[in-house]
């Protein structure tokens, strides 16, 4: 399995860690693990750590609209979300998640990218 989902019950955040290639299904996977998952801890902060993410299996432009599309309506991601992306080291897969993320803000999404952990907490913490 190419990602994980874990809890960190002390701030509330549900984090998403994606490492290595992902095809579009399974970041379609991750997504509703990681909305089941903010549900049930009832918490709308969510972390994905992208920083391992890879484009062996490169995910098409229209992959990356549909994704940022339905990243919270169909995604189950609850509304009101606070969503921070840590951006992948491999360019194209940057590029890749900018493009998402822009779909995903353009329809309502509370996201962002970041490029280091700590910043990304403290945006999601509030701070």
């Amino acid at each position: 399995m190419p990602w994980e989902v874990a809890f960190d019950d002390a701030n509330g955040i549900v984090q998403v860690t994606v490492r290595g290639p992902a095809s579009h299904d399974e970041h379609v996977a991750a997504r509703e693990e990681a909305a089941r998952v903010c549900l049930k801890a009832q918490s709308r902060k969510l972390l994905v750590d992208l920083r391992d993410l890879e484009t062996e299996r490169v995910v098409s432009t229209s992959g990356c609209f549909e994704f940022g599309d339905r990243f919270t309506l169909e995604g189950g991601i609850p509304p009101g979300t606070r969503i921070a992306h840590i951006l992948p080291r491999d360019p194209k897969a940057c590029e890749d998640v900018e493009f998402t993320t822009a779909v995903a803000r353009n329809r309502g999404a509370a996201i962002r990218n970041f490029e280091d952990q700590e910043d990304a907490r403290n945006w999601l913490l509030g701070r």
